[in-house]
């Protein structure tokens, strides 16, 4: 989901501060300036000296957050990165800033307590802007990681009209990760079905559809099928103990077609 967000710090330029003093100002637009150009690194220390003179400044705040996030996994990184992100959406409240801190949450795996800021960013977000979609597909990865299934649905159903979400098989693995969390069996193997079109041989929906399949359809063969196109595909080889629970299964379901 990252890249579908890569767009955001060019929002920010409609909030620039012109009375900011002239180096911090400068640093704030350099810093933008790097992140759109990709050089994450220089954007990072180009907004942290401009926090030196303005460390409340939402601008600089949401850039820097955002190159943290982006820049490392490092837990410690990612508390700073949501702390920032969290202090910028209060002090300018804006919908850039409720995205970008929903996002940040969303990527620490806080999805329900990303969901009322993705939200409020949503209620804030222009009727026609192009970004809507990006947001409808955050709240739709919330609300299956929390079997919200009203909501899920809710903000799911709508990608499948939008550009270029309704190509995404995220959108369709969410839809049915929903059907599947609410025992309507057919109507998940008909979206991870939908989604491998789009993705094939993708593992994440070949480990889906395989367990489907094996513990919910109580299909031997597709299900056998599945799991051995998830063990070519996810190179699962380095970890032993999901290669021989995988390796395991896959066995007892050739002797369960047998019979």
């Amino acid at each position: 989901m990252k890249h579908c967000l890569a767009y955001l710090p060019v929002l920010l330029l409609l909030f620039l501060s012109a009375c900011a003093p002239p180096d911090a100002y400068h640093e704030l637009s350099q810093a933008l300036t790097a992140i759109q150009e990709g050089r994450l690194s220089d954007g990072l220390i180009h907004s942290e000296l401009c926090l030196r003179s303005l460390p409340n400044d939402a601008n600089a705040l949401l850039l820097n957050g955002y190159c943290q996030m982006m820049l490392s996994p490092d837990p410690n990184y990612k508390s700073a990165a949501l702390f920032n992100l969290e202090k910028a959406s209060r002090n300018s409240d804006t919908f850039a800033a409720n995205l970008l801190y929903g996002w940040a949450l969303c990527e620490n795996k806080l999805y329900r307590e990303a969901i009322p800021v993705l939200e409020k960013a949503l209620e804030q977000m222009p009727p026609s802007s192009p970004q809507k979609g990006a947001i409808l597909l955050l709240l739709s990865r919330c609300c299956v990681q929390s079997n919200l299934q009203e909501q899920g649905m809710r903000y799911s159903q709508p990608l499948r009209v939008y550009k270029p979400y309704r190509y995404w098989p995220e959108v369709y693995n969410n839809l049915g990760m929903l059907a599947l969390k609410r025992a309507d069996y057919q109507e998940a193997d008909r979206c991870f079905r939908q989604a491998l079109q789009l993705a094939p041989r993708e593992p994440r929906l070949l480990q889906n559809l395989a367990v489907l399949h094996d513990l919910y359809l109580n299909d031997s063969r597709k299900a056998r099928g599945y799991y051995l196109d998830f063990m070519a595909t996810a190179k699962i080889e380095d970890n032993r103990e999901l290669y021989l629970q995988v390796q395991k299964r896959v066995g007892q379901l050739a002797q369960r077609m047998k019979r």
